[in-house]
């Protein structure tokens, strides 16, 4: 259960992702730099907040660089995650203090309309399987309106069952997240991204 809460507050004609002039960088849908900071609105089964996202520090795990992102409610962190973009796609190499074994994967490039993978993952003692598929739309958040790779993740782990949505936007990351678990749903929407140096 541990697990499902820290996935679910960790809480993105084809239009075309951002220029790439060299093919092996990775695109830039979520960019993970030190100091990125994303505000969002945020409603909690019909109770409203606010939450911010933040790239806090890069550290480097299993010798490899990830960016550990920060998630801040009323002035306290109730999460963390370490994620990595490459030219293969975003992964999140571990939910508060438990690895992801391989790293999950929540989009995969090079982008492509309709593409679809499945995935099975060991997070802490549990097993999961993540089933990914991705649309290309336009998304309208408080922060403005977007060219969006929408990518829906269908978790299954321990019995239960759980359904993700993000939003992503070049240059800027989720702009838009949607989450169900057993009954509770979660919507944030981005109010403000400040790029971080």
């Amino acid at each position: 259960m541990r697990t499902l809460l820290a996935m679910l507050v960790g809480l993105s004609a084809a239009l075309p992702g951002p220029a790439q002039d060299d093919p092996t960088k990775a695109p830039g849908y979520w960019p993970l730099k030190v100091g990125a900071r994303w505000t969002y609105a945020v409603d909690l089964n019909g109770m409203k907040s606010t939450m911010i996202q933040e790239v806090t520090k890069v550290e480097k795990i299993n010798d490899v660089d990830l960016a550990r992102l920060e998630t801040v409610m009323n002035g306290m962190t109730v999460a963390t995650e370490h994620l990595r973009e490459t030219d293969k796609g975003i992964f999140r190499h571990r939910f508060a203090d438990m690895d992801s074994t391989p790293p999950a994967q929540l989009a995969r490039y090079p982008v492509k309309q309709g593409d679809t993978w499945s995935q099975d993952i060991q997070i802490g003692q549990d097993r999961a399987t993540i089933k990914g598929k991705v649309t290309l739309d336009q998304v309208r958040v408080p922060a403005g309106r977007y060219r969006a790779l929408v990518v829906n993740l269908e978790t299954e782990v321990a019995g239960q069952k759980l359904e993700t949505t993000y939003w992503f936007a070049p240059g800027v990351g989720v702009v838009k997240q949607r989450a169900n678990i057993a009954g509770i749903g979660i919507l944030m929407e981005l109010q403000k991204f400040d790029a971080g140096r």
